[in-house]
């Protein structure tokens, strides 16, 4: 059998006898005595052990444990170590584990180590031994100072920085255990930041600007940064940090003028380039940051002065200059504003004001109010007539004003004279007082007076108006007869907007068709759906007035016993003017027309024929259809028509605007034989008044269904059997401003298509389109984009409409060193200046290099550029681009 003491040290059993007549007992014990068959075991394992860092020799770890469940000596245990790592030692009777030598992690490099524990019993030569691991834990002591890596640091800002911008940032370390207060750290300036230009981010080290920074005060800032942890206790680190911030000069500064405001006096004849005013400006910046440029802002709209700098060594001083004719009577004081911008980055700009007052001359004669004047006499008075009073007004200073000296300087009929007032720029125009008038008689209806005034300037200046003098009738005739009167009216695509069209034509010597003398009725207007006329003779038409000719019966009565009764025809022709055909247009500009706008005077119908003479086509294909007057202009008129390109054409097939200015601009002076005036203009441009203040011009003809009646002129003896009244749709040029370049449009079918030539299009997502050309047509729309020309040649481009900004660009060979290349601008002579428009720009070659000649403005001054560098005639293409920016 065998025995474990350790499952049990004792036996207890009782022993029987028996006698066969008594029995005994007796208990017996036996006790297992031990041997050493248990080795020691520990109560936990493997252990972990807590120190911290730099504690003294000996410092406790902890304990192990181990028990034996033998007795006596085999029971008692020492503790040794199989593995101490050197920096440990074990209590062999209490299991205490202390240190050898004094720990620190970061020189150790280990932060936990693991020793064995043996535990022995006295087992003697039978002794058992066991063992255990334990770790021991070396917890961090903040014994590490932080330090900066690196320890100096430079920064370089601008001094416009903005408050909150990062300068630099700076590092620190700290050895102790990481996500440890011991290594999360604290820095602060200690010095250098006066006054508080930086702060600094407590936790992150970074460095931003806490306050306007000017270089012009402080240059450089010296700042010395120390990092401290959050350890117990707090170390600080020994040694700073230095941060060197460079500041720089930032175009904080603008220029800045030596005045406020300059102010200068100038006669109104100075040349151009005359010196008004010099300017001094400054700024406090250095290098680029001040330097700058001058420029007038606010500037009239003729750009009548310019600044320039005064020298390559007086940069600083800007000269005003006269860069256009003044002329005090349209403006007597001129305020803007000049400009000092510097070079910097964004560029600074100062500003001054400029105050120029313009000193009058004696150079503008009495101007009449108005530019003409009318007056009416009675025929067979016996007798002086008052017949108007003429006015005059001197746009000059008063030293060469009126008084004015009056004089009538053109009276064929000697009928008239000028009796002066007692005010000095007033005279009476009367009639003789043996002046007697019949208006019956030939060429007595009217009378024409040409009437001087001069002013009191030294030199006196003199000027020149007409007076109109129309004799009134007196029904001193009986003879009155019917007439045939044509109306000729022109409706808006074939829609008369309806109204009164005029007054029915009475065959009468004395001119008074009128309900004091005249009862008018209808004939067989009273059955017409499209006429009415009143009593007076008034002619309208509804606005469901069909195309076509419609012919009109008027019975009239004289208002008297016995009157007398006729009958008038009235031919109303209605034509039909289509959109298309209003937008193929153009209207001849006429100034100095009689004061009434009649049929006439433009004059019509005879003008549609004179131009197609001209023009070289059948009468059939001209439609004049537009007569109004230009109130901004000297009795100015706008004659407009079209031009088919075929006779008798079903299609609206026209010549263009551009084709009929062409032909018709070599006949001025032809043109102004036959109306009686002067052309203007041979189709308006609008546009060269140059009204958008951004973006591009474009020319548009407006048209609407409002009309004028523009009548024939009566009071013509004998009187005429017929009459002519014109219905003259109201039909304008305007100027259209647009911001920015349209988009071209996607591909169009028919004569809309952009890809000229027989050129096919395509379009090309989001927009725009790709044209693909035929041979021999390689421009952008197919068009032929080169041309050549013998040494006469040359071929018409459609004018190029105004533009703020834009630019021209084109390539040429020549072999010829003189010569024009290039020209925009009015085709003929105006020597008499009447269109006040002078624009041009010319491209040439001076002696084998480009020049340019350009004029931008009402006077007859233009500027002469040639562009410097090698001869350009040599046969080869070159590039020219002309970029225009502003007016």
């Amino acid at each position: 059998m065998h025995f474990d003491r350790e499952q049990k040290a004792m036996y207890t059993f009782t022993v029987y006898a028996f006698d066969g007549e008594r029995t005994g007992s007796s208990t017996i014990k036996i006790i297992i005595t031990d041997v050493n068959d248990e080795a020691p075991k520990f109560n936990d394992g493997p252990y972990l052990r807590v120190v911290q860092e730099n504690q003294k020799e000996g410092a406790i770890v902890g304990y192990v444990t181990a028990t034996d469940q033998d007795e006596g000596e085999n029971s008692i245990i020492t503790y040794s170590l199989l593995q101490s790592a050197e920096r440990f030692v074990i209590d062999p009777n209490t299991g205490l584990i202390r240190t050898s030598k004094v720990l620190d992690r970061e020189s150790d490099k280990f932060n936990n180590f693991t020793i064995i524990v043996a535990a022995t019993d006295h087992g003697g030569k039978n002794s058992l031994t066991s063992s255990v691991e334990v770790i021991i834990l070396v917890t961090d002591a903040n014994d590490q100072y932080p330090y900066f890596v690196p320890k100096v640091y430079e920064a370089t800002l601008l001094e416009c920085t903005f408050i909150g911008d990062h300068v630099t940032t700076v590092t620190a370390k700290d050895d102790d255990e990481i996500n440890t207060v011991n290594t999360e750290l604290i820095y602060s300036i200690t010095s250098g930041n006066t006054p508080r230009r930086f702060r600094i981010d407590p936790d992150t080290g970074l460095i931003t600007v806490a306050h306007r920074l000017d270089y012009e005060k402080e240059k450089r800032y010296d700042l010395y940064i120390s990092v401290r942890d959050k350890g117990l206790p707090q170390l600080i680190g020994k040694e700073n940090a230095t941060v060197t911030v460079l500041i720089n000069d930032c175009n904080d500064n603008s220029p800045q003028f030596e005045l406020p405001t300059y102010q200068g006096d100038v006669k109104e004849d100075v040349k151009i380039g005359f010196v008004l005013i010099e300017a001094t400006a400054t700024d406090s910046d250095i290098g680029i940051n001040g330097m700058f440029d001058f420029f007038i802002v606010d500037a009239d709209e003729n750009y009548h002065f310019t600044i320039v700098k005064k020298s390559s060594l007086e940069q600083n001083i800007a000269l005003i200059k006269v860069d256009w004719r003044l002329d005090r009577e349209k403006q007597n004081q001129y305020t803007f504003r000049i400009a000092a911008k510097d070079h910097g980055e964004p560029p600074l700009t100062g500003y001054a004001q400029v105050i120029i007052n313009i000193i009058d001359i004696n150079d503008n004669g009495p101007i009449f109010v108005p530019p003409d004047f009318c007056g009416k006499i009675k025929e067979e008075f016996k007798g002086e007539q008052m017949v108007t009073t003429i006015e005059v007004n001197d746009p000059d200073d008063k030293g060469s004003q009126c008084p004015c000296d009056f004089e009538i300087v053109d009276d064929p009929s000697k009928m008239f004279y000028l009796e002066k007032t007692n005010i000095n720029n007033k005279a009476i125009i009367k009639t003789t007082s043996t002046s007697i008038f019949d208006r019956d008689m030939p060429n007595q209806q009217l009378y024409v007076l040409r009437v001087s005034a001069a002013d009191s300037g030294s030199p006196p200046l003199k000027s020149f108006t007409y007076v109109y003098v129309e004799v009134e009738d007196v029904k001193d005739n009986s003879i009155i007869e019917g007439g045939l009167l044509n109306i000729d009216l022109n409706a808006y695509n074939g829609k008369f907007i309806g109204g009164r069209i005029g007054y029915v034509y009475i065959n009468d010597y004395d001119i008074l068709l009128d309900s004091d003398h005249l009862i008018v009725t209808s004939g067989n207007v009273v059955k017409s759906k499209y006429f009415t006329i009143d009593s007076s003779g008034m002619i309208s038409a509804t606005s469901l007035l069909p195309l076509g000719e419609h012919e009109l019966k008027i019975q009239s009565t004289e208002r008297k016993v016995n009157g007398k009764t006729v009958f008038s025809k009235v031919i109303v022709s209605v034509k039909e003017v289509t959109e298309q055909a209003t937008k193929n247009s153009i209207a001849i500009r006429i100034t100095g027309m009689q004061k009434n706008l009649t049929c006439k005077e433009i004059p019509y119908p005879d003008m549609a024929p004179f131009l197609a003479q001209l023009l070289n086509v059948d009468i059939t294909q001209i439609k004049i259809f537009s007569a109004i007057e230009v109130p901004s202009l000297y009795r100015g008129v706008d004659i407009r028509f079209y031009v088919r390109r075929f006779i008798e054409s079903e299609t609206e097939d026209y010549l263009l605007p551009i084709e009929i200015i062409a032909k018709l601009t070599p006949h001025i002076h032809e043109i102004e034989r036959f109306v009686g005036g002067q052309v203007h203009s041979v189709g308006v441009d609008p546009c060269a008044k140059e009204p958008c203040t951004v973006g591009f011009c474009y020319n548009d003809i407006f048209a609407s269904n409002q009309y004028t009646i523009v009548t024939d002129k009566n009071g013509i003896i004998p009187p005429k059997p017929s009459a002519r009244i014109f219905i003259s749709m109201d039909v304008h040029d305007v100027a259209v401003c647009v911001s920015e370049i349209r988009k071209v449009d996607l591909c169009k079918e028919g004569p809309e298509n952009p890809c000229l030539n027989g050129g096919t299009c395509y379009p090309i997502l989001p927009s725009g389109y790709r044209c693909k050309c035929m041979q021999g047509f390689d421009g952008l729309q197919c068009q032929l984009s080169t041309r050549y020309f013998e040494k006469d040649g040359f071929f018409l481009l459609k004018p190029i409409s105004y533009f703020y900004e834009g630019t021209i660009s084109f390539e040429f060979s020549t072999l010829d060193s003189n010569g024009l290349i290039f020209y925009h601008g009015p085709t003929i002579s105006d020597s008499d200046n009447r269109n006040k428009l002078l624009d041009f720009l010319a491209i040439d070659l001076v002696d084998g290099k480009v020049g340019i000649s350009i004029s931008q403005g009402e006077e007859k001054i233009f500027r002469k550029i040639v562009v410097s560098g090698k001869n350009l005639n040599d046969g080869l293409f070159h590039n020219v681009n002309i970029f225009k920016r502003g007016k």
